[in-house]
């Protein structure tokens, strides 16, 4: 009997180790493209990190050829595992705004100015304006959401100001969870 190569608990890193996805990730790509919010639920080791991991790869969206249509989306992938237990919501906050600076530096400075006293959670919806106004668009891919919906420290506030960002169409999320999120 053959061994199964997918033992590591580890979301999949290797583009020939990952396939088969290719219809699921063209309609998360359209979702990504259109702005839409997407939730990805299943079984562990099912795949789901690893689809995540994936819609970030520029070869595998040239590859697919949605490259060019998602040439103004900013994907940044958060394992939301690393908010159980002690990190806050402007932890979050903090660690998401970075990221996307980071990622759309190529494109755009969206950095805003660091203040004492200012929260995180501004600095990160002044972002998400900013790049709007310059037709940038940014996706949250949630990795284990479920694993935060009942942590102390995410008060419902934070759950309704993801939801109100989503709606005034500043970001769009792509969350995977093992529960149902309700």
């Amino acid at each position: 009997m053959p061994n199964n190569p997918y033992t590591d608990f580890a979301a999949v890193q290797n583009r020939e180790m990952f396939f088969g996805r290719e219809e699921l990730l063209l309609t998360l790509f359209n979702a990504c493209d259109k702005g839409q919010c997407f939730a990805l639920q299943g079984t562990r080791r099912s795949g789901k990190s690893s689809l995540l991991k994936f819609l970030q790869s520029p070869e595998l969206q040239e590859e697919l050829g949605v490259a060019t249509m998602l040439s103004k989306q900013i994907l940044v992938f958060v394992s939301m595992r690393d908010y159980v237990g002690s990190p806050s919501e402007e932890d979050f906050f903090c660690d998401v705004y970075r990221n996307i600076v980071r990622l759309a530096a190529p494109y755009y400075n969206c950095a805003q100015q660091e203040e004492p006293g200012k929260k995180w959670s501004k600095l990160f919806r002044d972002c998400l304006q900013d790049l709007q106004n310059a037709g940038y668009h940014v996706v949250l891919l949630l990795d284990a959401f479920d694993k935060v919906v009942d942590e102390p420290q995410f008060k419902p506030q934070f759950f309704s100001a993801l939801r109100a960002d989503a709606e005034k169409l500043l970001i769009s999320y792509i969350t995977t969870s093992i529960h149902p999120l309700h």
